[in-house]
């Protein structure tokens, strides 16, 4: 979800009434990537080696599965 809308509490909350209506609904959690295990990034300072697992989002993001409920309400 864009938080950098305008209104974007407020059109967040509606999308949430809406869709729950047609979907059930999950946060889909953030995780914060590690790079150990990737030799070529070893000899990188910890924010280069968090600039390769950036998605150069402007934000933290929310993300959210809808998975189509059986019959809607």
């Amino acid at each position: 979800m864009h938080n950098w809308v305008d209104n974007f509490q407020e059109k967040y909350v509606q999308l949430l009434r809406n869709a729950h209506h047609f979907f059930d609904i999950e946060m889909v959690e953030r995780i914060d990537r590690t790079t150990n295990h990737l030799p070529e990034l070893r000899d990188m300072t910890d924010d280069n080696r968090l600039l390769f697992t950036s998605e150069r989002r402007l934000c933290i993001m929310r993300f959210l599965k809808l998975t189509p409920k059986a019959t809607p309400r």
